[in-house]
């Protein structure tokens, strides 16, 4: 059994916000270029309690911040200025016979923007 925290249900309400969604973007990215149990907005400097993949900036780490961001020798996504840096839990598919595999991403990867309050927030899906 899998027990969910605080920040698993904050991130389950913001996907039932996605359905009034009107914006997206397409990240150009030949899939993840790693999966870490990091999160540096949730647990910054940290190990986060589940694991992210992981795609642009290659100055990602625990504690990255903008700046140490824009410090990155490559990027992993189709525009190779922007240094940002985007992480997202993976699928798993939980077979019949008691295997867990990871589910492959498929470029182009699609990230849902919702306005929430004040603030933005993103959610990510798949095509």
């Amino acid at each position: 059994m899998i027990k969910l925290g605080a920040q698993h249900w904050a991130s389950a309400a913001l996907i039932l916000f996605v359905g009034t969604t009107k914006a997206f973007w397409r990240l150009e990215c030949d899939g993840s270029v790693g999966l870490a149990r990091l999160d540096p907005l949730m647990n910054p400097g940290g190990v986060s309690d589940h694991v992210h993949s992981i795609k642009g900036g290659s100055a990602f780490t625990s504690s990255s911040t903008a700046e140490d961001l824009l410090k990155s020798k490559c990027q992993s996504c189709g525009v190779k200025q922007d240094k940002s840096a985007y992480w997202h839990p993976p699928l798993y598919f939980f077979g019949d016979d008691g295997t867990v595999e990871i589910v492959p991403e498929k470029p182009p990867f699609k990230a849902y923007v919702a306005r929430l309050a004040n603030f933005y927030s993103v959610t990510t899906g798949s095509e």
